[in-house]
């Protein structure tokens, strides 16, 4: 079986915060740096923000780009210095080649 390299760039927006009353931080990272095609990767992204506010994640879609979403997953929250981390796991599969970029996702953090 032939197997083909699909580099997968990120976006940055990621990395930067979202505008609410209280700071809220999205981060987002995949669990593989090259992928074959066909090949399952998990997109992660967290939200960093305060217990009193809620994170509405985008609706479930078919695809981001050029990937096919699989499933989708919502971790447990996680409460660490007074901050929570709300996180959703997305399942992605591509049958494209060459770089390609995941799209960004709308969100939005409330109190």
């Amino acid at each position: 079986m032939k197997r083909a390299g699909i580099s997968v760039l990120f976006l940055a927006f990621f990395a930067l915060p979202c505008v609410a009353q209280d700071r809220a931080f999205v981060r987002g990272y995949i669990d593989l740096d090259v992928v074959s095609l066909g090949d399952r990767l998990t997109l992660t992204v967290e939200v960093e923000h305060s217990p009193g506010q809620t994170v509405a994640w985008p609706a479930l879609a078919d695809s981001l780009g050029s990937f096919e979403v699989l499933g989708v997953a919502e971790g447990e929250p996680v409460v660490a210095d007074g901050r929570l981390t709300s996180t959703l796991h997305y399942a992605l599969t591509t049958f494209e080649l060459g770089e390609i970029e995941i799209l960004g996702l709308d969100l939005a953090v409330a109190d």
